[in-house]
């Protein structure tokens, strides 16, 4: 129950150690408590806790309300946290990411943009979920992903900038899930279906990814194509 005075909506805000919710009155903090864990999940907020936060390095917008993720120091499987320092994470900076060994990324709904050349080069990247609140995508984004099978696109999405997906040669999968209406083999939003083989426009539809050894497969209606070997 929300404290005597207080009114509160069903959204909870959290940070890597705790939950709460927040006045829509006063915009205090109502009821915080300890996150209660089951399999790395809070079973209260839904929180997921991931070691991705100790990694990445942030900046505080100006008016120290959100957060924008400005690099990282390490390399792998990379889980965007939706909140750090119990402030809203809304943004992947310029150059962010550029040139990394991140293996695949998540971002929260949380984050609205992708600044210009955010994951640039990523020649290890195979993966990327954008999350549902992104709506802008910068110029050359994902340029020069070489390895990048799979995309997810959530609904809001608006722009995408210049060859934000160039020379991602290995981009044949799509989930496009904004209203969009994207293609396969369209040279629009920024190439990103350019090489698809297949475009998804919903999300509970099976990745055709397929690794076998050293070798990957894209599975269709048509078999399997190799992708890499």
């Amino acid at each position: 129950m929300p404290a005597a005075g207080h009114k509160t909506g069903s959204d909870y805000g959290y940070d890597s150690e705790k939950h709460w919710r927040v006045c829509t009155v006063c915009g205090e903090r109502v009821g915080e408590e300890t996150h209660t864990a089951d399999g790395g999940t809070c079973t209260v907020c839904g929180y997921a806790a991931s070691t991705s936060d100790e990694i990445l390095i942030y900046a505080s917008s100006a008016d120290g309300s959100s957060y924008t993720v400005t690099g990282l120091s390490g390399s792998g499987d990379i889980v965007v946290p939706a909140y750090h320092n119990g402030k809203p994470v809304t943004a992947i900076g310029r150059h962010a990411f550029e040139g990394s060994s991140v293996t695949a990324v998540t971002l929260p709904d949380s984050v609205t943009s992708i600044q210009p050349y955010a994951f640039s080069g990523c020649s290890s990247l195979v993966s990327a979920d954008l999350g549902e609140g992104l709506d802008y995508i910068g110029d050359e984004a994902f340029a020069g992903c070489t390895r990048l099978y799979s995309i997810r696109i959530g609904g809001d999405l608006v722009y995408v900038g210049q060859y934000a997906f160039e020379d991602c040669d290995r981009l044949v999968e799509v989930y496009d899930l904004s209203d969009n209406g994207i293609e396969a083999g369209s040279r629009g939003f920024g190439y990103v279906a350019y090489r698809a083989l297949a475009v998804y426009t919903s999300g509970d539809v099976p990745s055709g990814i397929t690794e076998v050894g050293d070798f990957v497969f894209m599975r269709s209606d048509d078999g399997a194509r190799l992708i890499e070997y």
